[in-house]
């Protein structure tokens, strides 16, 4: 695992052209990967019985979009 490694990837595909696709557990902020990754871009949800959590969660990633 490397420090850069969600942000690096984001980088790289948007110098590439391609999209990326974010896991929902990953070790950066959605937010910031976001900025720093290419307009192409997906983000894999883990449910949770807590829909309040899951409305949060979905708030951030539209908003981030």
């Amino acid at each position: 695992v490397h420090p850069d490694g969600e942000l690096a990837v984001a980088r790289a595909a948007a110098a590439a052209g391609t999209m990326q696709c974010l896991s929902g557990m990953a070790s950066t902020a959605l937010e910031d990967v976001a900025s720093a990754g290419p307009a192409a871009r997906c983000f894999q949800v883990y449910a949770t019985r807590d829909r309040g959590v899951m409305r949060e969660l979905l708030a951030r990633v539209r908003a981030a979009g």
